[in-house]
């Protein structure tokens, strides 16, 4: 049963990725249309614009309307910018594929792109009184899923069931975001009925049990218990199942798991191209009443053949086994010295054991006195070994003094680290102080030099000796101010240089050599492992043409080190586990693009559960144990790479194998922002 509802599931998910697929395919067209110049609308149409209404449409020249689709905006065109145009000329442009995937796909009703620039194009086409601009799209769930806050990953997506007034029937949109480079320009959208689901659920066969379809907001999308077709309103999973059946007993089993929880037996597995469920549950006496029906005729039947099977089997084995393995046993406990009238009873098929037992006995003496020789030999060998092994004993003494050596050398260099972050606070402490020396020093000068005046405008009233002595006290005054000033300067100096050093400049974009700020943050994040006894292996894949870049040099190296940072503390912990075969390794990579540079770093450690990944880049959630972590990192990494050097931070993961951050960069960073 189990084998048989998961290729059932694997068939609903090949009915989901064609739609899928559809969605993604516009996307990508969409996208590819923008980044090309194209000519605008075919010589038979135009735009227009409705008079007496800020309000303008796509027509056939001389007609109201046109065969391809309603394509309406909000303003006049003549207001209209170049961006606006060539994104109205990649709306209609995309008619082609839309036309085959409608006439491809029978579940398709519709197709529609709605802009950010306040303009929607829809197809099939609508008649000139439905020409209209509403500006409630923007209330939509599948505009409102599609804009960058709420669709980080650049995802496509489905929204929950509606009914449409317009095909009175329960419809589904499945939808992806629209981008040109990194702006975000709007959403493209494929309307789908539930009848292809509906077909699929009605082609199964189960004679117990219900099967259903759900969405992640536990809309029912297809239930085998309604005929196809007949449904008009929107349900829910809690209105469908039986009232003695929780609704918690769904979340309990495992996925894509057959499983038996009280009275029922109920699976559910997620579907790989949206994000559904399958559902089946049966009553546990309706599947044991079945299943005893279904299978009682044939356990009549191997009874009756096993009973007389046995019967036989008996006669023959211990005509044919049991009497001769009882012989060719006492034969082996006496070691093959049986005597010859005695096997001459044993039957052909037997015999050739009986002697092959006989000649290995004889062939173990002579192998054992081979044996004591040869053991002999070894004794003599482990002698000459134990001496080779004691002077390497030595050798590896005179290495563990050495590696002590080595570790004092380590202990000092941090002590000297700490020292420099002290002379740091003394320096700025002794700041202070030195500026007042500095500034006294210099207003003494003026002073002296206001007393050697002083003293020349009183000359003539002092004798010669007590005006050269004044002179001279005034002339050493002026010196020694000049020497507290010149070196008071110089410490100034020193101690602006040792705060420069411990605090470092001001953050400032510049151009920098990317792989070099990698390979420093790679071996700060490495060194701290280090000294635990822990190294990961390292693979560098760098792209040989990249050149400089201007970014915030200090700000991203901090997003680095928290990479490599959390990537060595994951494998540090999955290596604790001893797991066979397994060898940490860290990979950098980075990839030279047009506009942008790609840095990937990727991790063989634990990976991540969808709750985790969720959950990662929100401030203060940490998966690291109380003390270990702030939570802050990943948060801080992401408003560093897409708030101020306007890029992206994606994630990719695979619990218990992978963990991989792709960090994508513009070249042109003051042109983005």
């Amino acid at each position: 049963m189990n084998l048989r509802l998961l290729e059932q599931t694997q068939a609903f998910n090949n009915v989901l990725r064609v739609r899928y697929d559809a969605v993604k395919a516009m996307q990508r067209q969409a996208r590819k249309f923008l980044e090309q110049e194209l000519q605008m609308f075919s010589n038979h149409l135009e735009m227009k614009d409705i008079s007496g209404k800020s309000t303008y449409y796509l027509a056939t020249k001389g007609g109201k309307g046109n065969p391809y689709g309603l394509l309406v905006g909000q303003g006049h065109t003549s207001n209209l910018k170049e961006a606006t145009w060539k994104e109205l000329q990649m709306a209609f442009s995309l008619m082609p594929l839309v036309s085959v995937l409608k006439n491809s796909i029978q579940s398709v009703t519709g197709f529609h792109y709605t802009s950010k620039n306040d303009f929607y194009f829809r197809y099939p086409w609508s008649e000139y009184q439905d020409i209209k601009f509403d500006s409630s799209l923007y209330k939509k769930e599948y505009y409102l899923r599609s804009i960058p806050a709420n669709n980080r990953e650049d995802k496509v997506f489905w929204t929950d069931v509606f009914l449409s007034p317009v095909e009175n029937a329960l419809l589904v949109t499945c939808a992806a975001p629209i981008y040109k480079g990194m702006t975000y320009k709007g959403v493209v959208g494929i309307d789908f009925t539930l009848d292809s689901v509906d077909f699929f659920v009605e082609s199964l066969h189960h004679n117990q049990g219900n099967f259903l379809v759900i969405n992640d907001h536990n809309t029912v999308i297809a239930d085998l218990a309604v005929q196809e077709g007949s449904r008009k309103e929107i349900a829910h999973l809690e209105n469908i199942i039986p009232q003695d059946l929780p609704l918690e007993h769904f979340i309990k089993v495992s996925d894509a798991t057959l499983t038996r929880l009280g009275d029922y037996w109920i699976y559910v597995a997620h579907t790989s191209f949206a994000p559904w469920q399958v559902i089946y549950y049966v009553e546990n006496k309706a599947i044991t009443i079945t299943t005893f029906k279904n299978i009682l005729p044939s356990l009549l039947l191997v009874i009756l053949f096993t009973t007389i099977f046995l019967v036989v089997a008996n006669r023959l084995i211990a005509r044919e086994f049991i009497t001769p393995a009882s012989l060719l046993v006492r034969h082996i406990e006496k070691q093959g010295e049986v005597k010859e009238n005695e096997l001459s009873t044993i039957s052909e098929p037997w015999a050739p054991w009986f002697h092959a037992i006989s000649n290995v006995f004889g062939e173990n003496k002579a192998l054992v006195e081979k044996l004591e020789k040869h053991i002999n030999k070894l004794d003599d060998q482990v002698a000459k070994r134990t001496i080779d092994l004691s002077k390497k004993n030595k050798q590896l003494e005179k290495a563990f003094i050495d590696l002590k050596k080595a570790q004092s050398q380590i202990i000092t260099q941090e002590k000297l680290a700490g020292l420099g972050s002290l002379t740091a606070g003394i320096a700025h402490e002794i700041r202070n102080p030195l500026n007042f020396i500095v500034n006294f020093a210099e207003n003494s000068k003026i002073f002296g030099e206001e007393i050697s005046e002083g003293i020349n405008s009183i000359a003539e009233k002092l004798d010669k000796t007590e005006r050269e002595t004044l002179l001279e006290l005034s002339n050493h005054l002026l010196k020694n101010m000049e020497k507290i000033d010149e070196h008071g300067r110089r410490a100034d100096a020193i101690v602006n240089s040792m705060l420069t050093h411990a605090h470092g400049g001001e953050e400032a974009l510049r151009p920098i050599n990317l792989q070099e700020l990698l390979d420093e943050n790679i071996l700060l994040g490495l060194a701290s492992f280090k000294q635990k006894g822990f190294t990961p292996k390292l693979r560098r894949h760098y792209a040989p043409t990249l050149g400089e870049i201007s970014v915030y040099p200090q700000d991203l190296g901090r997003v680095f080190l928290n990479m490599i940072n959390n990537a060595c503390y994951i494998l540090h912990e999955k290596s604790k586990k001893n797991i066979e075969g397994y060898s940490p390794q860290i990979t950098v990579t980075t990839i030279d693009n047009s506009e942008s540079i790609t840095i990937k770093i990727r991790d063989n450690g634990l990976g991540m559960t969808n709750q985790v990944k969720k959950k990662l880049f929100d401030p203060f959630f940490t998966t690291k144990p109380a003390g270990q972590g702030t939570g802050l990192g990943l948060s801080l990494s992401f408003e560093i790479i897409v708030q101020q050097h306007h890029g992206k931070l994606l994630l990719d993961t695979e619990l218990g194998k992978f963990t991989e951050f792709t960090i994508t960069l513009p070249k042109n960073l003051q042109k983005v922002a």
